[in-house]
């Protein structure tokens, strides 16, 4: 019987590869911590996912970070570590006991540059590298 799916996870979403595995057929796994900002990160995460899997049914493309900051004060470059941040933010939301501590977060001054490499850039640089498997993926469904 073939796998219901697999899902590549990058970065801080590793840590539900266990949890997704006992879900059913398929499998879950970590592909690669990267920069999604960076036009490099976002070819480096779309290398490894090549090497783990011969087709690409479906592109989630979530990631995203947002102006913390009143609009007059963003900086167009910030000292924003997405690698660092991100972590951090996805344990508080997910583990109510440690929703309290966010208080004691980190603090970063996110720059516009950030916003707009995130929200904007990696969606555009990870949809455009993966849209030929996609599309080439399209019709073979559960094969």
């Amino acid at each position: 019987m073939a796998p219901l799916c697999n899902v590549h996870l990058i970065q801080t979403l590793s840590k539900f590869c266990p949890d997704l595995n006992k879900c059913g057929p398929g499998k879950a796994e970590y592909v690669v911590a990267i920069s999604l900002p960076k036009l490099a990160g976002c070819h480096a995460a779309c290398a490894e996912v090549h090497k783990k899997s011969q087709n690409i049914h479906v592109l989630v493309n979530n990631a995203g970070t947002i102006v913390t900051a009143p609009f007059n004060d963003v900086p167009e470059k910030g000292n924003f570590d997405f690698t660092t941040f991100l972590p951090f933010l996805l344990k508080c939301f997910l583990d109510s006991a440690e929703v309290s501590s966010f208080c004691t977060a980190p603090r970063f001054t996110e720059g516009w540059d950030d916003v707009l490499g995130l929200n904007v850039k990696s969606v555009f640089y990870l949809t455009s590298e993966l849209t030929p498997e996609l599309a080439k993926d399209a019709n073979n469904i559960g094969k």
